[in-house]
């Protein structure tokens, strides 16, 4: 069978050595290297019928892989033969520390140099951390404002556009309501349009009509004079019967201007180009409330 290998201690000691601090108590300080960081360690003494968790002091700062701390304790707990000591981490397996090894004063003067330069430089640490954590405030104060205003920014910006989708919303209406309008114009004016476009048909068929008769009753109005020139000097009424045939041929030549006007104002009302207000007004006018001729 194969031997079973022997496993490796947790902690493996470099030192463990007492120092005197003062007259009443002692520095315990220890070097070693752990096999898996132990995170926080507590030093507890124990005795035959009491435990003591001795105080630990700021962390020391650790050089390449050697693990070390320095704790407090009593003279008189270090000088009793009964005290057991142990390293106890917060991760792993507590470990039995020997006796410490005693060490003189002036011995310890160059680890005491190195405490005090350690203690300065957390101090150190310590005002920087402060300075720190007052900039940090301050930059926490200024982005809190900056979040306000940008916050306020944003509301303003909010009802902005409500406002401007409410104006777009109306705008909109009025003009599908103007589009309305308008169609409804342009409806109107088809309507009047192909009413005037009966009215044109009429009275040109009424033009054309008249201009018939008129040239019926010209023809007539010649043939009676020539019939009248025939008839003796002495003829009974025959001057009453010139002048009334005078008449009516005077009259069928205003009918005649009054055709011509009227087919005029038609004309240059088709073509747009209205120019005679009289025609205009007679062209408006309904058929049968046109200006009368003279009897």
């Amino acid at each position: 069978m194969k031997a079973l290998a022997k496993r490796r201690p947790a902690f493996e000691l470099d030192e463990f050595e007492a120092v005197p601090a003062t007259p009443d108590s002692v520095l315990l300080r220890i070097a070693g290297r752990w096999t898996r960081e132990p995170g926080d360690c507590e030093l507890v003494a124990r005795s035959a019928g009491s435990s003591h968790t001795l105080d630990a002091l700021p962390p020391l700062p650790a050089s390449g892989d050697i693990w070390r701390a320095a704790f407090s304790a009593t003279r008189t707990l270090v000088e009793r033969d009964d005290v057991q000591f142990k390293l106890v981490p917060s991760h792993g397996r507590r470990v039995r520390l020997p006796r410490p090894a005693s060490r003189s004063a002036s011995a310890a003067a160059a680890p005491a140099r190195e405490r005090e330069r350690f203690l300065a430089l957390l101090e150190s640490a310590n005002e920087r951390s402060d300075q720190l954590e007052r900039a940090l405030a301050a930059e926490r104060e200024l982005a809190e404002e900056r979040l306000a205003a940008l916050r306020s920014t944003g509301r303003k910006l909010a009802k902005a556009r409500a406002h401007l989708e409410r104006e777009i919303q109306n705008r909109t209406a009025a003009a599908r309501a103007s589009e309305r309008r308008a169609l409804d114009e342009v409806a109107r004016l088809r309507g009047r349009v192909a009413q005037l476009e009966g009215i044109v048909g009429r009275l040109v068929v009424g033009v054309e009509e008249g201009e018939k008769r008129l040239a019926m009753a010209e023809e007539r109005g010649s043939d009676l004079r020539v019939a009248i020139d025939r008839l003796p000097a002495g003829a009974v009424n025959v001057t009453a019967i010139r002048a009334t045939l005078d008449a009516r041929i005077e009259r069928l030549m205003y009918l005649e201007r009054q055709a011509k006007a009227l087919r005029a104002a038609i004309h240059e009302r088709m073509a747009g180009t209205p120019r005679d207000p009289g025609q205009e007004q007679l062209f408006d006018a309904p058929v049968g409330e046109q200006t009368p001729v003279p009897a």
